[in-house]
């Protein structure tokens, strides 16, 4: 039984040591998505983001302060009750004008000029066909005290 235990942490120990490296790798990634201004800003209620499963898709400017990357901006309210932001080009593509698509229920959404599908349940926006070799460019979001989300890069 105690050949087992040892067994267990060992493997344990391992998947421990390849999730911190795969983590660590990722201090200096740049993304191919060109670098663009970021901000915008909407309250969660108005555009109704407050539940879970919704996400906003943005193509367009409407506000003046409004920047919106290269692509367009996703915000999404994942299953998990966080909320996460991607610039909406393709990193396959790298054409500010072909963008992913809005996401299914599953948060996956899809390019359809490389066929690329990305997952955004977990926050990461991984590629699920490996056509890339990039996950989407993601942005940072935080909230001010009247509920609205602000998504910066």
């Amino acid at each position: 039984m105690k050949r087992l235990h040892y067994g267990f942490h060992f493997i344990k120990t391992g998947y421990l040591l390849v999730l911190f490296l795969s983590f660590a790798g990722c201090q200096g990634y740049e993304s191919s998505i060109p670098d663009r201004p970021v901000y915008l800003k909407r309250n969660i209620f108005t555009q109704s983001l407050g539940s879970m499963g919704n996400y906003l898709y943005v193509t367009k400017s409407n506000i003046a302060t409004d920047r919106l990357g290269y692509g367009g901006i996703l915000v999404v309210h994942a299953y998990d009750d966080n909320y996460y932001a991607f610039d909406l080009a393709c990193p396959v593509e790298l054409n500010q004008n072909i963008r992913v698509g809005k996401p299914d229920l599953s948060f996956i959404c899809k390019c359809d000029s490389c066929g690329e599908r990305y997952d955004l349940s977990l926050g990461l926006g991984v590629p699920l066909n490996h056509i890339s070799k990039e996950t989407l460019r993601r942005y940072k979001v935080h909230f001010d005290d009247n509920n609205n989300i602000i998504v910066t890069r």
